[in-house]
């Protein structure tokens, strides 16, 4: 593996575990939403807009990681052996629509008043029954943010990218030559 294979390696590890630990904390914080409004606390108003605030950022988060790990494999600088690993183009193409209402929501939001386009447009055209600012639960796809975004589809992905970079960082740091100093 050549150094600039090595740093796609690495990169590809920094977002992927990124990606990983922001999917569990965006899992624990539906979790404890879930719980205070079922136990109907009237006095948690505030714990619950906390909790709201911080899951639209990790939710943020992780759609800024999936679009990194994306951008990795679209760089061609991954080793040959990493490449079938890549996510889906639908799942690329959901973190894209979601990444990019994130930020150019101006575009979207109705009370704008300026004709349909940019990020409004492109979700709108291949998601015309969804809202970006939605978050459901079910059985089948368990959490989804965005309206497409199926956090359990991220995670099948994952698991294999994790396990196949853990092998690929063990083998190439046995090959990796130790420069001497001097």
């Amino acid at each position: 593996m050549d150094l600039e294979e090595h740093s796609a390696v690495d990169e590809l590890n920094l977002w992927a575990r990124a990606l990983e630990r922001e999917i569990r904390q965006y899992q624990a914080i539906f979790r404890k939403l879930l719980r205070l409004r079922l136990a109907g606390d009237r006095f948690a108003g505030d714990r619950l807009s906390e909790l709201h605030l911080q899951q639209a950022a990790t939710g943020h988060f992780i759609v800024i990681a999936g679009q990194h790990v994306v951008k990795v494999f679209n760089s061609d600088r991954l080793p040959a052996q990493l490449q079938h690993l890549a996510p889906s183009n639908d799942l690329a193409k959901q973190f894209t629509y979601l990444r990019h209402i994130g930020e150019h929501w101006e575009e979207y939001k109705p009370w704008n008043g300026a004709p349909s386009g940019g990020a409004r447009h492109d979700y709108e055209w291949d998601f015309a029954d969804r809202t970006p600012w939605s978050i459901s639960y079910s059985i089948n796809r368990g959490i989804t943010i965005g309206g497409i975004l199926s956090l359990e589809e991220v995670k099948g992905a994952l698991i294999p990218l994790l396990q196949a970079l853990v092998a690929e960082i063990d083998a190439s740091s046995l090959a990796l030559p130790i420069k001497a100093t001097a």
